[in-house]
């Protein structure tokens, strides 16, 4: 079991970024063929560049652990993901499906073409299409960032559907986005988790694992937050100044210009930002969760 978050001190170490690198590289070619991400503005997001190399480092560690070297890996709402595609390059077979909600994909063969992959691209309807799929036909399960726009029931259908095509000792690595409120009163978004609602998904994620695991995992959760809120002076103000630079060079990206003086302020600090302008007390940061030998009742 593994739970973990961005902090400015990985994000910036040569492990993360180097991935991080070689995914931006590998992702310019959906950014030069398609305007629905543009300059891969989606792919470069802050919590993007800790949370794809973290799902790359937890297969690592999987391969070691299982002494395996090529994996059947299902990557749930990938999206315009370059992740796939590496993780392929790699030695794995892949299979990425997405219900194209957010209308990125032309079709299947569209963006198989761009990437020039035998990644198996798949639309599905909703989350019950995964039934498609053979019972213990997967390594690993993994999704970047999706199940915060799960619904109450897509996610009690997402649980059950997952284990049953997972293979039996097989793992599960997801990250998702956390917002915390600062200054305000959670919004009550459904596009957003909140405290109560991460430790909820986090104790259905464990099932009939220990109770005390969930203790552990809540304060975490608990730490996290704090150490969020002591951090969000120290955000303001590297906006504030990375705001004040870039008046006087242009050519300066702002966004890494605050990712560096927020390492120089504090490496162990959470990466977070703000959710939006039009809520400037509410932050979000991301989470990691990997279970791997997840040999549960569900898969008989």
């Amino acid at each position: 079991h593994s739970f973990c978050y961005p902090t400015w001190g990985k994000l910036t170490s040569k492990k993360y970024s180097s991935i991080a690198t070689e995914l931006k590289l590998l992702g310019s070619k959906i950014s030069s063929e398609t305007q629905k991400d543009p300059a891969g503005r989606l792919q470069n997001f802050t919590l993007k560049l800790w949370e794809k190399p973290y799902i790359y480092y937890q297969i690592e560690q999987y391969c070691k652990k299982t002494q395996k070297s090529q994996l059947k890996i299902l990557d749930i709402g990938s999206g315009l993901s370059p992740l796939p595609v590496y993780l392929q390059e790699k030695g794995h077979q892949v299979t990425a499906v997405d219900d194209n909600s957010w209308k990125l994909w032309e079709n299947e063969s569209w963006i198989k073409k761009i990437y020039n992959t035998n990644v198996d691209y798949i639309l599905i309807e909703n989350i019950s299409s995964l039934k498609q799929f053979e019972k213990n036909t997967f390594d690993l399960i993994i999704s970047c960032s999706v199940i915060e726009h799960f619904d109450n029931h897509t996610f009690n259908h997402f649980i059950p559907v997952m284990y049953k095509i997972l293979k039996p000792q097989g793992g599960i690595i997801l990250t998702f986005d956390f917002n915390v409120p600062i200054l305000q009163k959670n919004r009550d978004s459904k596009e957003s988790l909140y405290p109560e609602k991460a430790l909820e998904i986090i104790q259905m994620l464990l099932g009939d694992d220990p109770s005390s695991l969930l203790d552990v995992y809540e304060k975490k959760l608990k730490s996290l937050i704090w150490k969020i809120k002591c951090n969000y002076p120290l955000l303001i103000f590297s906006k504030i100044l990375s705001n004040f630079i870039y008046l006087f060079f242009k050519n300066i990206d702002r966004g890494d210009s605050q990712r560096k003086l927020m390492h120089l302020f504090n490496k162990s600090s959470p990466v977070f930002n703000t959710y939006s302008r039009k809520y400037l007390g509410e932050v979000t940061t991301s989470i990691g969760i990997s279970l791997f030998n997840t040999s549960k009742n569900l898969n008989e």
